[in-house]
This record gives C-alpha cells, structure tokens and sequence, in this order.
C-alpha cells in the first residue's frame, strides 16, 4: 500500500483531507484535532506531527521540518521514516512515566508493544514463587519442622532421622499477575496483527508464544488495582517496570476510542532532539547544582525562599573545557552569501544561554556555548549569535548531522573527548 508523505508545519488544506479521506473528512479532522497532530489555520491546518498515522488503511508519514528542503524520493524517504520511527519508539519507552498532559499519548501503544515482547524474549513471563514443605524432597530441610514432627534414633550418641520435611519453591501458575501479562502479550500480537502501519512497514517482530489465553480477566479498574497492589510488594526493578508499563498499556487499550485511528509518533519532536543529542554528548547533571537559585523575601529579608531556577539542555566537563550545549530544534542556515535564511533561536533561548555561562564561569576559565541544530548536511559550526550586551564570546551554532546523532542514540554511543574537540571549535 502506498504511503502518503508530509513534512511537519507543512500546511494541509481541507481539499487535501478530502482527496485522502473522502466521505470520512470530518470524522478524521476532528481526530486529527483531538490528538494533536496539527492545529487550525484560517482555511487550512498546519502538522504539528512527526510520525506516522494509519485510518481506514489509509497510511500516513509526517517526516521532521528540516527534512524537507531535501526534496527526497519517497524510496529515500521510507528508509528515513524506519529510521524515525525507530527513535521514536526509544524515546517513547525512555520517558513514557512522565509525558506531560498536553503530550499526545499516540505512538506509546507501538512502544510498549516493542518493550513488552523485548522484555518477554529476555526475562520471559512474569514470575512469582510458593514456598512449600514435602515429605521427603529434593529441597532444602527444614529443620525445625523435622525436629517437631519426625522422631529421631541415637547413633554414636548423635540423632538420626531417616525422614525429613524439606523447602520445595515452585512457580506460581496460577498468579493472576501473570494471566494479565498472558493477557497483554496475546493483545499485543492481536494488535500488530491487524495494524495497517506493522503490515505496512513490519517495525516490530513478533516472538512465538508457548501459551494462549482467551478468557476474560476483568474490568479496567480491577486489574489496575491488581497491578497497584503488586507494585506495592515487588522490590526487583525490571518486575516494576514491567508492572508499569502493563497498567499504562492497560489504561491505553480500555480508554482507546479513536475508530480505527492508528499513530506511532509525537507531537514534539523537539523534544525527541533535545533527548538525542543529551544523550550523544553525555549530559552530566553533577554540574545543575553549580547554578544559584533566584531568593525571595519581604524588604526585611525575616524569611527567605528559593525558588526554581534555569536548567540547560547538555552540561560537560572535559578536562579545562565547560561545554554549555543547547539542543535547539531549529530550521534556518546561511547561504553561500553569508544571509541568515530561517527562523534561528529567540532572544529568550540567547539570553538563557548567556545566563548560564555566567554561573559557570568563576568555576571554568574556557567555556564552549553552543546551539546544536539538526541538518541532513555535514556536521560542522556555520555561525554565530552576539549580544554584546553580556561582554561574552558569541555563541555559536553547530548543525549536527541528524543521521549520525539519531544512529549514536539508537547504539547508545556518545562522543568522546577527541570527537568534542573535532566538532566543537
């Protein structure tokens, strides 16, 4: 099936809906609406989306905003949008416990389906045991049950049992924990088997399952209140993150009502660079607390507080160098002229950015203060910002290679000492 192609804040008229949905038009405007995936312009609609949608096997692919001046073919394109897609499901897994309220939940139903057959393949299902006593078993014995109930004979003035109780641990099969993660993986397999986006790209495989379950579990809140009440007693960490993950995913199915609407995206995908490119650079948040905290008080200064100050986006220390990096998902460059083309950071995120280099600056003599923006070019520096305001250096803007960077992500690479020095002048 062929796969239609947009590019974020590219303006969609409602002729356009049209020709793509037909009679259902209204029905996916007002969805589209719902979920974020782009706002009201006058006569037409701007994407505020990065992913990819699926309505009525009608699938389509919204690429980044600085994709787009490179005009590729759409069989460039497809390999770009699996490359997308790939981050954005690790993106999704890494900060599902804490999307905001205004984030779309759209594209958390792929990701948990990934982590979910991820986790089954390396940790299997989960797992509670029953300590049991047997009558003579292969186990532990017991020895205060054996010393109770089983007579002993003296041998060499020594007691002898020729009987014991013995500590049997065996998996619990029947824990109700258990039949909902049974559950869930069987809806998993379900969902994928019928999604016009996995039948369209095949993003995720599914494992092979030696168990089936077709019965009915319960009503929303019971199992909710099933898993909360296992959270409360489970102390290994890779069972906790299953636990909740399993109520999200539940929470996501039981409250899904978008008709047939499938999504696999977010609708800020500067968030997604911001991750990125913490990541690649090695963001060390020891340094956070070097920055002083704006104090109120009354005129007598009887009680003070303090309250939030600013949190930049990448901190690294290398040696004598400070790096103050701020991923900025921009879309401007300058041409061959010299001429600034684009919209480059507000005077807010300039400001900011010299902030922190002054709260840094009595702890390290040579500071880096940089704009990182992504670019399907080359990596290297290509410019500026002065304001001369602050008696600071400029800052300077480095356009990262996106391709690179969401590689380094995906591989959990990061740059190291010499590869700073190369990129960053």
């Amino acid at each position: 099936m062929k796969i239609i192609y947009f590019y974020e804040l590219d303006f969609v008229s409602e002729d356009m809906l049209n020709n793509i949905f037909k009679e259902k038009t209204n029905e996916i405007i007002n969805l589209f609406l719902k979920e974020g995936i782009y706002k009201k312009s006058e006569n037409s609609f701007i994407l505020e989306y990065v992913g990819i949608i699926s309505y009525n096997e009608i699938v389509i692919a919204i690429l980044p905003k600085f994709l787009k001046k490179a005009n590729f073919s759409h069989e460039k394109e497809s390999d770009i949008l699996k490359l997308i897609i790939e981050v954005i499901k690790r993106y999704k897994n890494e900060t599902i416990f804490n999307i905001e309220q205004s984030e779309s939940t759209g594209g958390n139903i792929f990701a948990l389906i990934d982590y979910f057959f991820k986790d089954y393949i390396t940790n299997g299902l989960y797992k509670t045991f029953i300590e049991k006593l047997e009558y003579n078993g292969d186990g532990e014995i017991n020895w205060e049950e054996t010393i109770e109930n089983e007579n002993s004979y003296l041998v060499n003035n020594s007691p002898v049992y020729l009987n014991f109780f013995t500590e049997e641990t065996e998996n619990n099969d029947k824990d109700f924990i258990k039949k909902i993660h049974k559950y869930i993986l069987y809806s998993c397999k379900n969902y994928l088997l019928n999604s016009e986006i996995q039948k369209n790209l095949n993003l995720i495989e599914i494992p092979y399952f030696d168990f089936f379950i077709n019965e009915y579990i319960g009503n929303k809140d019971y199992i909710i209140t099933q898993l909360d009440n296992r959270l409360n007693l489970e102390f290994n960490e890779q069972k906790i993150i299953l636990l909740k993950k399993m109520k999200i995913f539940i929470n996501e199915i039981y409250s899904n009502s978008n008709n047939g609407l499938e999504l696999w995206g977010v609708n800020k995908f500067w968030a997604v660079w911001e991750k990125c490119c913490k990541n690649i650079f090695k963001d060390e948040k020891e340094h956070y607390k070097k920055i002083i905290k704006p104090i109120w008080s009354n005129l007598q200064e009887d009680i003070k507080k303090e309250k939030d100050t600013l949190i930049p986006d990448i901190l690294r220390k290398e040696e004598k160098t400070f790096y103050i990096l701020d991923a900025k998902y921009y879309n401007f460059y300058f041409d061959s002229n010299g001429q600034l083309i684009g919209s480059p950071p507000e005077i807010s995120s300039i400001i900011k950015q010299y902030a922190y280099e002054l709260a840094f600056k009595k702890y390290f003599e040579n500071i880096k203060n940089y704009f990182i923006i992504p670019t399907i070019e080359e990596t290297k520096v290509i410019g500026k910002v002065n304001f001369d305001i602050f008696n600071l250096q400029p800052i300077k803007v480095l356009q990262l290679d996106y391709k690179i960077c969401f590689e380094m992500y995906l591989k959990d690479l990061y740059y190291n000492k010499e590869e700073m020095e190369n990129i960053i002048l």
